[in-house]
């Protein structure tokens, strides 16, 4: 009998043991104080169940005292410090949400960073939110799950970053220039502009991969991207919000011909480059008032003009200069007046000046050229696989 209490006590003794240690694993951090206590102990076992069946830690972290894009910094050093072979973080603040996956399964997650954000915000409580969350993150280890979307092949990005060079086609420096170029544009148009070039597009449509790469990373509603695939010499311009009415056809046309020559010619950077000069200059014309389109046609002026014009003008006037002088072919010069006055005739009594003639040249201001409009405008616009609509143009280089 004594032998039977002594081993029912030890098993008492395990279990009290069993408890604090799962309650010493804290896996919700809510310091904005959404969560009832008796909320967060529902979703922690949640997520102490998960770490027991699939080797997977899961946190929910909610700080606003994090401020702005340093939410992105705090999930990953909480991801990091993990015990499990795999850490899934969700971490929010007021502005800002990131999700962060390391370990043993890291790479397999990424694709479903979207898919597991939707299956938190579908919920409108937030301790629902997080079992629907840490429920995700089972449906994805789990075979007997069948509603994990199918994700597209583009790569999700662990930050939103705007110069994306997989292909390796620019340098360090001019990665780093253009990354400059951009975040001033998005100051000052409040637009994202975004590169990316490829090796391939895993047997996407360049329009396919453009649209899915912009919409399933995070990008604003309104901006362009530029892609560039070696794969089959590809390049796509993919326009989303605001930027559809700005770049329109007409105005994606025009930045073709003026991008596209440099990536044939492998002046990459300059291709780029000048595509978010041209960029500015069109959503500048956008917010003044009109896009440039078919019925406000952007001028193009080649720079040889502006040496040529002033040499046409010199030429010119040594014409003009040469007929004038050849009108004076039958005057001789005389250093005297004398052949022209009758001897006692002259006598100056008063004096004055009289203008008797002018010659003014008026050449009419020339007046801004307006197409009729009847060849058609706007932006041709199609939805893409997350619902989104954009505008766009293909082509090979």
């Amino acid at each position: 009998m004594k032998k039977i209490l002594t081993i029912i006590l030890s098993l008492l003794l395990s279990l009290g043991a069993f408890a604090r240690a799962r309650a010493e694993k804290n896996y919700v951090i809510d310091e904005a104080g959404f969560l009832t206590a008796e909320q967060r102990d529902e979703i922690n076992d949640c997520y102490e169940d998960i770490y027991e069946d699939y080797d997977i830690e899961v946190f929910l972290a909610i700080d606003y005292s994090i401020k702005g894009t340093a939410i992105v910094d705090y999930a990953t050093a909480l991801a990091k410090n993990k015990s499990a072979s795999t850490a899934v973080v969700l971490a929010l603040n007021e502005d800002y949400y990131f999700i962060d996956v390391e370990g043993a399964l890291a790479e397999d997650f990424k694709p479903y960073y979207e898919y597991l954000w939707n299956a938190f915000s579908s919920i409108s409580n937030v301790d629902g939110g997080a079992i629907a969350f840490g429920e995700a993150v089972v449906s994805l280890v789990s075979d007997k799950n069948s509603t994990i979307p199918e994700i597209n092949s583009v790569p999700i990005l662990d930050k939103i970053t705007y110069v994306v060079d997989s292909a390796d086609l620019l340098s360090i420096d001019e990665e780093e220039k253009l990354a400059r170029m951009i975040e001033e544009e998005r100051e000052k148009l409040g637009i994202d502009i975004v590169i990316v070039t490829a090796n391939s597009l895993h047997g996407l449509s360049p329009q396919a991969y453009s649209d899915d790469f912009y919409d399933y990373n995070g990008f604003s509603d309104d901006g362009v991207l530029f892609l560039v695939s070696m794969e089959e010499r590809d390049y796509h311009f993919s326009t989303s919000g605001s930027c559809i009415e700005a770049l329109t056809d007409y105005g994606l046309e025009y930045i073709d011909k003026r991008v596209v020559p440099y990536l044939s010619d492998g002046e990459y950077y300059k291709s780029f480059s000048t595509f978010v000069e041209l960029v500015d200059e069109f959503v500048l014309e956008a917010n003044e008032g009109e896009a440039y389109d078919t019925n406000n046609v952007k001028r193009t002026y080649p720079a040889i003009m502006f040496g040529i014009c002033p040499l046409i003008g010199l030429i010119i006037a040594a014409i003009y200069y040469s007929i004038l002088k050849g009108q004076l072919n039958s005057v001789s010069q005389r250093t005297t007046a004398n052949s022209y006055i009758v001897p006692g005739s002259f006598n100056i009594t008063k004096a004055r000046d009289i203008f008797v003639n002018r010659h003014v040249n008026r050449t009419p201001k020339p007046e801004r050229e307006i197409s009729s409009g009847d060849s058609g405008g706007g932006s041709t616009v199609h939805i893409s696989s997350s619902g989104t609509s954009h505008g766009g143009r293909s082509g090979k280089f």
